[in-house]
Protein backbone atom coordinates (compact mmCIF):
# COMPACT_ATOMS: atom_id res chain seq x y z
CA UNK A 1 0.00 0.00 0.00
CA UNK A 2 1.28 3.54 -1.04
CA UNK A 3 -0.56 7.00 -0.06
CA UNK A 4 1.41 10.12 -0.46
CA UNK A 5 -1.76 12.57 1.07
CA UNK A 6 -2.61 11.76 4.52
CA UNK A 7 -3.83 11.66 7.04
CA UNK A 8 -4.77 8.15 6.47
CA UNK A 9 -6.81 5.59 8.34
CA UNK A 10 -7.15 1.87 8.90
CA UNK A 11 -9.94 0.29 10.03
CA UNK A 12 -10.57 -2.74 11.04
CA UNK A 13 -13.54 -4.89 11.11
CA UNK A 14 -12.91 -6.22 14.33
CA UNK A 15 -11.21 -4.44 16.86
CA UNK A 16 -7.15 -5.81 17.13
CA UNK A 17 -5.18 -6.34 19.81
CA UNK A 18 -1.93 -6.17 17.95
CA UNK A 19 -0.91 -4.32 15.45
CA UNK A 20 2.23 -3.86 12.73
CA UNK A 21 3.88 -3.58 9.68
CA UNK A 22 6.78 -2.51 7.08
CA UNK A 23 6.51 1.40 6.96
CA UNK A 24 8.77 3.34 4.68
CA UNK A 25 8.85 6.88 3.32
CA UNK A 26 8.90 8.43 -0.37
CA UNK A 27 12.21 10.66 -0.83
CA UNK A 28 13.22 12.12 -3.38
CA UNK A 29 13.31 15.54 -4.89
CA UNK A 30 12.92 18.68 -1.96
CA UNK A 31 11.20 15.87 0.30
CA UNK A 32 12.76 15.66 3.51
CA UNK A 33 15.32 13.30 4.56
CA UNK A 34 14.62 12.14 7.51
CA UNK A 35 11.02 12.42 8.29
CA UNK A 36 8.52 11.96 10.93
CA UNK A 37 6.02 9.20 10.56
CA UNK A 38 2.64 9.57 13.09
CA UNK A 39 0.08 7.14 14.10
CA UNK A 40 -2.84 7.56 16.13
CA UNK A 41 -5.26 4.68 17.60
CA UNK A 42 -8.54 4.83 18.39
CA UNK A 43 -11.06 2.17 20.03
CA UNK A 44 -14.68 0.95 18.78
CA UNK A 45 -16.13 4.61 20.42
CA UNK A 46 -13.63 6.50 18.65
CA UNK A 47 -11.81 7.91 21.37
CA UNK A 48 -7.88 7.79 21.36
CA UNK A 49 -5.68 5.27 22.60
CA UNK A 50 -2.61 6.33 22.31
CA UNK A 51 -0.49 7.87 19.99
CA UNK A 52 3.43 7.05 18.24
CA UNK A 53 5.78 8.19 16.16
CA UNK A 54 9.06 7.51 14.67
CA UNK A 55 11.74 8.71 12.58
CA UNK A 56 12.65 6.84 9.45
CA UNK A 57 15.57 7.79 7.39
CA UNK A 58 16.43 6.40 4.09
CA UNK A 59 19.83 7.90 3.91
CA UNK A 60 21.00 6.29 7.60
CA UNK A 61 19.41 3.48 6.59
CA UNK A 62 21.57 2.63 3.30
CA UNK A 63 24.82 4.05 4.74
CA UNK A 64 24.40 1.40 7.34
CA UNK A 65 23.24 -1.15 4.86
CA UNK A 66 25.09 -0.18 1.23
CA UNK A 67 24.35 -3.26 -0.14
CA UNK A 68 20.42 -2.85 -0.16
CA UNK A 69 19.40 -1.99 -3.66
CA UNK A 70 15.77 -0.94 -3.04
CA UNK A 71 13.70 1.66 -0.67
CA UNK A 72 14.13 -0.12 2.59
CA UNK A 73 11.03 -0.31 4.86
CA UNK A 74 11.07 -1.08 8.80
CA UNK A 75 9.35 -2.96 11.01
CA UNK A 76 6.93 -1.53 13.96
CA UNK A 77 4.67 -3.48 15.86
CA UNK A 78 1.92 -2.35 18.77
CA UNK A 79 0.41 -4.02 20.99
CA UNK A 80 -2.70 -2.55 22.88
CA UNK A 81 -4.85 -3.31 26.60
CA UNK A 82 -7.87 -1.11 24.96
CA UNK A 83 -8.44 -3.38 21.40
CA UNK A 84 -8.27 -0.75 18.49
CA UNK A 85 -10.74 -0.39 15.94
CA UNK A 86 -8.77 2.21 13.46
CA UNK A 87 -4.93 3.35 13.06
CA UNK A 88 -4.51 6.85 11.46
CA UNK A 89 -1.32 7.57 10.26
CA UNK A 90 0.72 10.83 8.68
CA UNK A 91 3.91 12.03 7.85
CA UNK A 92 4.28 15.38 6.76
CA UNK A 93 5.63 16.27 3.30
CA UNK A 94 6.06 12.79 2.41
CA UNK A 95 4.27 9.55 1.07
CA UNK A 96 4.29 6.33 3.23
CA UNK A 97 4.44 2.82 1.89
CA UNK A 98 3.30 -0.09 3.74
CA UNK A 99 3.74 -3.64 3.43
CA UNK A 100 3.15 -6.77 5.35
CA UNK A 101 0.61 -5.38 7.74
CA UNK A 102 -0.23 -7.98 10.37
CA UNK A 103 -3.43 -7.51 12.98
CA UNK A 104 -4.53 -10.02 15.91
CA UNK A 105 -8.08 -9.31 17.05
CA UNK A 106 -9.20 -8.97 20.03
CA UNK A 107 -10.44 -12.76 22.00
CA UNK A 108 -13.81 -12.92 22.29
CA UNK A 109 -14.82 -14.97 24.63
CA UNK A 110 -16.92 -18.08 24.53
CA UNK A 111 -20.42 -17.96 25.82
CA UNK A 112 -20.03 -21.08 27.65
CA UNK A 113 -16.67 -19.75 29.36
CA UNK A 114 -18.61 -16.17 30.38
CA UNK A 115 -21.76 -18.76 31.89
CA UNK A 116 -19.07 -20.85 33.55
CA UNK A 117 -17.88 -17.55 35.21
CA UNK A 118 -21.06 -16.30 36.52
CA UNK A 119 -21.99 -19.70 37.94
CA UNK A 120 -18.78 -20.42 40.16
CA UNK A 121 -19.16 -16.34 41.40
CA UNK A 122 -22.95 -16.81 42.26
CA UNK A 123 -21.71 -20.91 43.98
CA UNK A 124 -18.76 -18.62 45.56
CA UNK A 125 -20.82 -15.74 47.27
CA UNK A 126 -23.47 -18.58 48.62
CA UNK A 127 -20.89 -20.36 50.22
CA UNK A 128 -19.32 -17.66 51.30
CA UNK A 129 -23.01 -16.62 53.02
CA UNK A 130 -23.61 -19.63 54.43
CA UNK A 131 -20.48 -19.88 55.88
CA UNK A 132 -20.29 -16.79 57.97
CA UNK A 133 -21.07 -17.09 61.36
CA UNK A 134 -24.43 -15.45 62.92
CA UNK A 135 -24.47 -13.20 65.49
CA UNK A 136 -25.75 -14.34 68.66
Amino acid sequence: MYSWAGPVTITFSTPVTEFGAYWGLAFGGDLPDPNTLQLSFFDVSDDLVGTTSFTYSKTDYLNTYPWIQYDPLDWHGYSFDVPVKTVQYYAPSTGIAIDGLQADPAPVPEPSSVFGTLVGLVAASTTLKRARPRPS
